[in-house]
């Protein structure tokens, strides 16, 4: 007599594994790609953030400054300022920002002096540089 042989076919074959291994590795490293562009993005913004601050800071230090004949003949007198450089800490690393201040007299009629003050901080991050500009006018009536 024959001999009967009972097909089961409710297992899953090695070349179906493979693939359904493949198709996840795939949909992992279009996922990884998605992270990874989304945590620069946040760094970077964090970064312009922090800069944003930081030329604030400098600009409102500058305004609270009494607009004094002393004080035209120091902070306040025209011209390029040598930069300075300020350290934070963003996500355990220090960043360093150069800040550049600019004074710009904006004329003298005898009731009114006034000065444009720009303030201009810039950083690196991944080899490129960036920068951000916050101006503002300090004047006296």
């Amino acid at each position: 007599m024959g001999q009967t042989v009972l097909r089961n076919s409710k297992g899953v074959s090695l070349i179906e594994v493979l693939i359904a291994i493949l198709l996840l590795a795939i949909v992992s490293l279009a996922i990884l790609q998605s992270s990874l562009i989304a945590y620069r993005q946040t760094t970077t913004n964090q970064l312009r953030e922090e800069a944003l601050r930081v030329a604030e800071e400098t600009v409102n230090a500058m305004r609270a400054l009494a607009f004094t004949q002393s004080l035209m003949a120091s902070e306040l007198t025209a011209g390029v300022k040598a930069p300075t450089t300020v350290l934070r800490s963003l996500r355990g690393y220090q960043v360093s920002y150069t800040v550049q201040r600019t004074v710009t007299d904006l004329g003298t009629a005898p009731d009114l002096t006034a000065k444009q003050i720009e303030v201009t901080v810039s950083w690196q991050y991944r080899g490129q540089t960036y920068t951000h500009a916050v101006t503002s006018i300090l004047g006296r009536s």
